[in-house]
This record gives structure tokens, sequence and C-alpha cells, in this order.
């Protein structure tokens, strides 16, 4: 099995990383700025690479993933329109790229605790957040790709931001 891992150096992609190290599956881990530290791994391999550029695409391709986690969501917790438009944007053109991919079998995406609890500090993060989400259920049907979309709620742990923590 081979899984492309966008967000990798996020708070949930970098202990995912940890999860799947050693595993017998190939971990293609896409990053934008700073390189995740797992301890050595023989199956993970990572690429500094910014969704919204299409210059490692080829890369990507040449390791025919079967399944596509896709975290990335830059600037968390700014959820004004400008950002959540920004990252719409971004994740449409990336994933209607992996959709190509005759490889790609299974897309999983974040969705967010706040996509049945709008209110005006979260509304454009939320109407992003399900536009993306309407969008592609549409595309992978139409592709016969399964989704998985996952709405996380309130995970802390190590590494987390300090202003996230109450």
């Amino acid at each position: 099995m081979r899984i492309l891992i966008t967000g990798s150096s996020g708070f949930i992609g970098s202990h995912l990383i940890q999860n799947f190290k050693n595993k017998n599956f190939k971990i293609l881990a896409l990053y934008n700025k700073n390189k995740p530290k797992p301890s050595k791994s023989r199956n993970i391999k990572f690429l500094k690479h910014d969704i919204k550029n299409f210059n490692k695409i080829i890369e990507i391709k040449k390791f025919k993933p079967n399944i596509v986690i896709h975290l990335a969501w830059k600037d968390i917790p700014d959820f004004t329109f400008k950002k959540s438009l920004e990252n719409l944007n971004q994740s449409i053109n990336f994933l209607n790229s992996i959709l190509n991919l005759d490889s790609c079998k299974k897309i999983i995406v974040t969705g967010t605790s706040f996509e049945n609890n709008i209110d005006k500090n979260n509304f454009h993060f939320v109407w992003a957040k399900n536009s993306l989400r309407k969008w592609l259920s549409y595309k992978c049907k139409e592709k016969k790709i399964d989704l998985g979309w996952l709405r996380i709620f309130y995970v802390f742990g190590p590494g987390q931001r300090e202003k996230a923590l109450i």
C-alpha cells in the first residue's frame, strides 16, 4: 500500500507519521516549511512541497499513491474569508490533480468539529471545509474513488501550540 500524506509537519500529520514508521506501507509525506523529525524509517520518504505549486507533482505521480490523506490547511486558527478561500482553492487544485491518478483508490480528508457548530468566528472556515467536502464527494463518485471525511474534535498532546490549550 502506498500512502501520500499532506500536512505531515502539522500537529496531526507529525503524529500520524510516527504511527506509520516501519510498517508495511510506503509513505510519501509532504511538508511545506519544517521537515518532521520522526526517528529513521525505511518506509517513509519526505518531500518538501507546497500544495499550491505543481512543481513536484511528477514525483507524486511516480509514487503512485493508493491512498491520499489530506491534512494540509495553512495558518489555523486564521479563519478569515481570505485564508479560508486560499486553503479551499489550494486543496481543490491539488486534489483535482490527485483524482486523475489511476493508482488512487481512496482519499481521506480532515474536516472540522465546527461543521455543526457555526458561529461568527468560524463561519468562513466552516464554509470552506463544507465546500471542499461537497465538491470532493461529487468528484470521488464520478471517479469511483472512496472518500473518508474525518471530523476531528479537540486533539492535544506533545507538540501542540500553546495557544490552542485551555
